[in-house]
């Protein structure tokens, strides 16, 4: 089972953080560039290296402190225990569209151990929806694609399009606004229920 990352097990604390984030990265050095950061291989180093060439010394230091701020901005949802709950039956994994602010986040999240694969975007300059970042998360876990099931909140990359590429996929629908999506949770909680099913089925 590969799980998407923000929005589905993790959100924001605080949206003020992460919006004073981007608008700072926006008016210093670009939209442009940071939207192409979960595409591009930049670690934390290398981005406020290119931050303090452009900008200066004291507006990289004031974009680390930004920084620092919002890589502990984060918390699980409620319903996170549903996913613990899945290790000692299914192998996990995690595909996230997202920049190195994502892997220093990782690195202080306790539950990041139980994944056998963690794939963000920028690390191989793929995103979701793209085939090959599913076909890679397959190889890592040892399993094959069509037995991988894949759950996030976002309708195209993580469930209509990866769909189209024969993934088995169910969307977390946590605002409850595609009630037309027949392979579709709005909770975590609902998760175990609905792999009995389609379990059931398979018999």
């Amino acid at each position: 089972i590969t799980f998407d990352l923000w929005g589905t097990l993790l959100h924001d604390k605080s949206n003020i953080l992460h919006d004073n984030l981007n608008k700072y990265i926006d008016s210093k050095i670009g939209q442009s560039y940071r939207k192409q950061l979960p595409e591009k291989n930049v670690t934390k180093e290398q981005f406020l290296n290119d931050f303090k060439r452009i900008c200066g010394y004291k507006e990289m230091k004031h974009v680390n402190s930004l920084l620092r701020k919002q890589i502990k901005n984060y918390d699980a949802y409620f319903d996170i225990d549903a996913v613990l709950q899945l290790m000692k039956k299914y192998k996990l994994g995690i595909i996230s569209n997202a920049s190195f602010i994502t892997n220093e986040t990782l690195k202080s999240w306790p539950l990041k151990k139980i994944f056998d694969s963690i794939i963000i975007s920028y690390q191989i300059e793929i995103k979701k929806p793209s085939k090959e970042i599913f076909d890679l998360c397959s190889k890592k876990l040892n399993v094959k694609l069509e037995n991988i099931l894949h759950i996030g909140n976002n309708y195209n990359e993580d469930y209509l399009v990866p769909k189209s590429h024969g993934i088995n996929t169910l969307l977390l629908d946590r605002k409850n606004k595609h009630k037309e999506v027949t392979e579709r949770i709005t909770t975590l909680n609902q998760l175990e229920r609905y792999l009995k099913k389609i379990e059931k089925e398979k018999l």
